[in-house]
């Protein structure tokens, strides 16, 4: 067995700790369709239809999205 030198496993433990933040980000984006999809499903539930319901999500995202300023 040969042994990886520590440039080596440094290497090795920064990839690693890539594909973890990758993963995470992923993970936050399928958390945040979900959680957008439950909103428009919610929306049409209570009685809105599949277009108004969508609106209320773009303007929602829009809104939450924008940066404002005073100037």
């Amino acid at each position: 067995m040969m042994q990886k030198t520590k440039a080596e496993l440094e290497q090795e433990i920064k990839d690693l700790k890539q594909q973890l933040e990758s993963a995470k980000t992923k993970e936050s984006y399928d958390n945040s369709a979900k959680e957008t999809k439950a909103m428009y499903d919610s929306y049409v539930k209570a009685g809105f239809t599949k277009e108004q319901a969508w609106t209320i999500i773009i303007t929602l995202v829009s809104n939450a999205t924008q940066k404002r300023t005073l100037f």
